[in-house]
């Protein structure tokens, strides 16, 4: 029941800011680009169902709820396509404390890796360069409200800065995770799982000197099944799942993601995804889906 009237507050939230849909796809490295982790690459860019893990804040702040104890993680991946100094960074920590309050921090810093001269100013200076880049600090607190029912909230300080004058602005994320366990006598593990969560649902803007950039408000519907048969040592866990994007202020970028992990004795794992995401062609046919 309480799973319900989220679901259907989240829905409302969604119906309500979609009427001010204005997004313009900037930013779109560190909001649809890399991923932070390659799990998350590997299973279709789908994740919001997915707990225990430090790296769900950026699809569903609730699915940090139940790391053990703490975690800490880093990741870089380069080049980013045709920039071949271009590099994304990845640093997160995250703690599991005794009241049940978890606590994540993570930074998220996409670099274009290369030096650009600065046209801003009369006469132009030849020695004035900048690097620019995307850079995100996310705060993320997520608890258990019961056995089966958790949810997570980010607190996000965003910058850009494509010249030497950054701008920066805060934007906030929320989601939530339910588990419904399947009674089964042949599996140690047998459950399924609803998530949703929308990331900028205060609609936040990047303020300029005389213009603002709108971020993108992305919510994410998804389903996912866990099951572990009673085999000694754990020798295989099937996940499967399945997730719905949708942006509420932009007609690109919704898009079906799903996944399939199998994991053997708790050391290897087999994944392989899917998604489609429909894209803004600027005019040209061949930049397909």
């Amino acid at each position: 029941m309480k799973f319900n009237k989220l679901l259907l507050h989240l829905v409302f939230v969604c119906v309500f800011i979609e009427l001010h849909a204005d997004y313009r796809d900037a930013y779109h490295e560190i909001f649809f680009g890399r991923q932070p982790s390659s799990r998350a690459e590997a299973l279709g860019k789908g994740y919001v169902t997915i707990d225990n893990d430090l790296d769900a804040y950026f699809f569903n702040p609730a699915g940090i709820t139940n790391i053990n104890h703490s975690q800490a993680k880093f990741t870089t991946c380069s080049p980013y396509y045709t920039l071949d100094k271009g590099r994304y960074y990845q640093f997160g920590f995250g703690y599991n404390s005794i009241k049940d309050i978890v606590i994540g921090l993570n930074i998220n810093l996409m670099s274009y890796g290369k030096k650009f001269y600065i046209i801003d100013g009369n006469p132009f200076d030849p020695d004035k360069k900048a690097t620019p880049y995307l850079l995100n600090y996310a705060l993320t607190l997520a608890t258990p409200l019961s056995d089966d029912l958790s949810i997570g909230c980010n607190i996000n300080y965003f910058t850009e800065n494509y010249s030497d004058d950054p701008h920066s602005t805060l934007f906030f994320d929320a989601g939530t995770i339910y588990k419904y366990k399947l009674q089964s006598s042949y599996a140690s593990k047998n459950e399924v799982s609803f998530g949703a969560s929308i990331r900028n649902f205060a609609f936040s803007k990047v303020k300029y000197r005389s213009d603002e950039e709108e971020l993108p408000v992305i919510s994410r519907f998804g389903l996912s099944y866990s099951f572990l048969p009673n085999i000694d040592n754990n020798i295989l866990e099937v996940f499967l799942q399945a997730e719905y994007q949708y942006l509420l202020n932009y007609k690109y970028r919704d898009g079906l993601h799903t996944g399939l992990e199998l994991e053997f004795f708790d050391m290897i794992a087999l994944r392989c995804g899917y998604y489609y995401e429909n894209i803004d062609d600027h005019g040209y046919p061949e930049n397909e889906d």
